[in-house]
């Protein structure tokens, strides 16, 4: 009885095994489309942002306090940078690779929607420049024009946004200097 008993054991420890290995074979293959978005190394910098960040900025010569929030999105091929959450002034960007380039679209409180593309990068350093957009007529219309983010290490940054109205910038950057709150 006790042999039976073995052999029983042996028996369906041998067929759950052969259907375990089988069934792994089976198991279908995630799609590229639902893998996992990397992107360039200047798109990874652009996504290490995740989270919150929060400091002063230098608007209109006068210092406030600055708030931004980044959320990768969109399997990892999309980071959604909104400035200044939750008050009036509440603006959104929204970074991508289009073509290869890194860009991204400035959705602003002028009501218009610069899209800068990167034209350099060193060491941390991302400086973006007006390529186009919507609602706005680059030698006349006042819009943010260019965007240097210089990520200083993964908990501080520096953001200078330079606004062009007329074809040509129309005051100092406004500067934001901000540290990791979360």
């Amino acid at each position: 009885m006790r042999s039976l008993i073995r052999l029983t054991s042996v028996t369906l420890a041998l067929v759950f095994s052969a259907a375990l290995y089988s069934g792994a074979e089976d198991k279908p293959q995630m799609p590229d489309y639902m893998k996992p978005y990397t992107g360039s190394a200047e798109f990874e910098q652009i996504k290490s942002l995740a989270g919150t960040w929060s400091g002063t900025g230098i608007m209109h010569g006068e210092e406030k306090p600055v708030s931004i929030v980044y959320k990768t999105t969109a399997g990892g091929s999309v980071v959604v940078e909104t400035l200044f959450p939750n008050t009036p002034q509440e603006m959104m960007s929204v970074y991508y690779e289009k073509d290869g380039q890194l860009v991204m679209t400035h959705f602003c409180m002028m009501k218009n929607q610069p899209e800068l593309a990167l034209k350099n990068s060193d060491e941390g350093t991302l400086e973006f420049d007006l390529v186009g957009g919507t609602n706005l007529d680059a030698s006349k219309d006042m819009h943010m024009h260019s965007l240097t983010l210089t990520i200083k290490d993964g908990d501080t940054m520096v953001q200078e946004w330079t606004p062009f109205v007329n074809g040509k910038a129309k005051e100092k950057p406004t500067t934001l200097n901000l540290t990791r709150a979360q």
